[in-house]
């Protein structure tokens, strides 16, 4: 199979890895002063200026409308999707019924991240861990549709969380572009929105061609629409408006295609890169 999974860079970093599946994409390259050697994704049909607004989604962008493939995936220069074994769930296990049992509610703060992420300063350690995924990565392909991180537990509904930290307007009015424009979906995500304390962070993915085109088709169609009707946050943090907003539709977007379509779907564990 022919797979691209592009690995976001918005900088240089001291670390890379390529191979016939692993891309670095120099994302937001348009509005980068450095010359990343990477690939670009200002080039072909792009969005790459609206970085600072879409954050990685330019680069999901450029892969939707400029590389042809069996399969896309979006990984991050510090953040990759990686195979573990029954011996580090077995290790593991201890930890999570601890969590699971702990009194003190604050233990929450940590959401069982960590559980399902792996911390590495070792670079060949890290070569080796994404060498063996792209070994495996054809295999798990053939057998799943739909490959995602571990989700990660908020404190409270998706809804309440986002309007702690970030323009609770802005979600309103994605519901409403999507009441309008996708009722079969609509159902899913206010549900989700409304009840769901679970989540898929970080935008990472990996999804068999049919499904990344139906996900890019209605997820830049409806942010685009979205950005039409809102005044873009001067705030640094807040101007990330539409990367935060997508990685609120994509859990209901999988819940649809679970019942609707019977896709097969496998989480996996995060490697964090915590290199100099």
């Amino acid at each position: 199979m022919k797979g691209i999974i592009g690995v976001a860079y918005h900088k240089n970093y001291c670390f890379s890895y390529q191979d016939s599946f692993f891309y670095p994409l120099h994302v937001g390259a348009s509005l980068s002063k450095e010359n990343l050697n990477y690939l670009k994704d200002n080039e072909g049909e792009n969005i790459s200026s609206k970085n600072k607004n879409f954050c990685e989604l330019t680069g999901i962008y450029w892969m939707w409308k400029n590389v042809k493939a069996d399969f896309y995936g979006m990984m991050h220069y510090r953040r990759y999707l990686i195979l573990k074994n029954d011996k580090w769930i077995e290790k593991n296990f201890n930890k999570f019924i601890e969590r699971s049992f702990y009194i003190n509610r604050l233990i929450n703060i940590f959401f069982y991240t960590d559980l399902f992420q792996t911390i590495s300063s070792d670079k060949l350690f890290i070569q080796k861990e994404l060498k063996y995924f792209s070994e495996h990565l054809s295999e798990l392909m053939e057998k799943n549709d739909v490959i995602l991180p571990k989700k990660i537990k908020l404190e409270t509904s998706v809804y309440k969380h986002y309007k702690k930290f970030h323009i609770i307007k802005h979600l309103d009015l994605l519901m409403e572009v999507i009441k309008e424009d996708y009722s079969y979906l609509y159902k899913y995500v206010e549900k989700y929105i409304k009840k769901s304390r679970y989540m898929y962070s970080t935008n990472m993915f990996i999804m068999k061609k049919e499904i990344f085109f139906e996900y890019c088709e209605f997820l830049f169609d409806v942010l685009f629409k979205l950005e039409s009707k809102i005044m873009i946050p001067n705030d640094v943090y807040q101007t990330r408006v539409f990367g935060f907003l997508s990685e609120r539709l994509m859990l209901p977007f999988i819940n649809y295609l679970k019942y609707e379509k019977k896709i097969k779907i496998k989480e996996l564990h995060v490697l964090f890169c915590d290199l100099n």
